[in-house]
């Protein structure tokens, strides 16, 4: 559980990241990545 939440993290930092570390926006990173985590992608663009 502990890996799979550090993927998570991992990927909403990325989306982040992504977007210009635009404020406000870590639960929709959040929901996103967890989405992706649970539906299997390994390649995330």
């Amino acid at each position: 559980m502990q890996e799979r939440e550090a993927a998570i993290r991992a990927r909403a930092h990325q989306l982040w990241g992504n977007s210009g570390h635009a404020h406000g926006q870590h639960e929709q990173h959040w929901r996103l990545a967890k989405r992706r985590r649970i539906l299997g992608y390994t390649v995330f663009n």
